[in-house]
């Protein structure tokens, strides 16, 4: 899509106040005592002071309720991520372009995977509501999505998964609207070890809008809004987990242990990469022992 968003000389205000519900893994093959850590909301489009996160006592389940999350146009602050590239994002801006405003709100989910299980899957089921109203000639988006995640051992892994996304192209809009969507993103982590347990999540979503080229000294406005008083978006996490193979990660056994493959000389068994790499100190080289000379008859 060419999202061109030249000049935008209306206000269009975008206003979100989302109820993120997280819920801790489901762990297959035995129990585990996975439980979320911290969590946080960053970015221009949840401001501090606007998000509450409530946890239940054992840690299991999470509510983050955002207050405020607008976007608005002309915008003369500079509180926003014009300038970040991104696939919605494609032709950067100054932040102090006033006639454009892009909002993100970056939700980072941390957690402990029990040593011996990994990180499997998450479920992700939302259900967003909320109304449109725009003139023609001005455009909007809407945009939630996985971005990365960092497994155990530190490794980090660019996941791509769309939660939703919305894109009004034409405006001439006076609607409601509703986000019902259920997707499982595949994420396959590495195995969680004694002292290298820690995931780390990221989700993006990202608020746009403009108004189109031809229209720049036109009187046309849009407004765009995911929530109202009394109804509000939910979105529900569930992370995924499974023995490792190779055991449950305390020297108890749980899995089935595969020997060493053999390499050959110089190379050592990587079982993370699951391949022979080259070992880091090599054995030194045996003296070269020079050749005795010919005998001058005999050759």
């Amino acid at each position: 899509m060419d999202y061109k968003l030249e000049t935008l000389k209306p206000m269009i205000p975008v206003l979100i106040m989302l109820s993120l519900v997280i819920f801790a893994a489901e762990s297959y093959g035995s129990e585990t005592d996975f439980s979320f850590g911290q969590i946080t909301a960053r970015g221009s489009g949840c401001p501090e002071g606007t998000v509450d996160i409530i946890k239940t006592d054992d840690q299991k389940t999470a509510s983050i309720l955002f207050s405020e999350m607008m976007v608005e146009v002309p915008q003369f602050d500079g509180d926003n991520e014009n300038d970040e590239m991104d696939d919605d994002n494609r032709r950067p801006t100054s932040r102090h372009n006033k006639d454009i405003a892009v909002k993100v709100c970056n939700i980072v989910l941390k957690a402990d995977i029990p040593a011996g299980h990994k990180l499997t899957s998450a479920d992700i089921s939302i259900d967003y509501r909320g109304a449109a109203v725009m003139d023609q000639g001005t455009q909007a988006l809407f945009h939630s999505k996985f971005l990365n995640f960092v497994g155990p051992q530190n490794r980090e892994h660019r996941v791509k998964g769309t939660v939703v996304r919305k894109v009004w192209r034409n405006g001439n809009v006076d609607e409601d609207f509703t986000f019902s969507e259920s997707k499982n993103i595949d994420l396959n982590s590495n195995c969680g070890m004694r002292g290298q347990r820690n995931t780390k999540i990221v989700l993006k979503n990202i608020l746009k809008a403009g108004i189109k080229r031809g229209y720049e000294n036109s009187d046309v406005s849009a407004f765009l809004s995911l929530d109202s008083s009394d109804i509000v978006g939910k979105m529900k996490i569930k992370l995924n987990t499974e023995v490792c193979r190779g055991g449950n990660g305390t020297g108890n056994g749980g899995g089935v242990n595969h020997p060493p493959k053999q390499c050959r000389r110089g190379h050592t068994w990587d079982p993370h990469l699951r391949r022979c790499k080259p070992s880091r100190e090599r054995s030194p080289r045996r003296p070269r022992v020079p050749r005795r000379p010919r005998h001058p008859i005999w050759g």
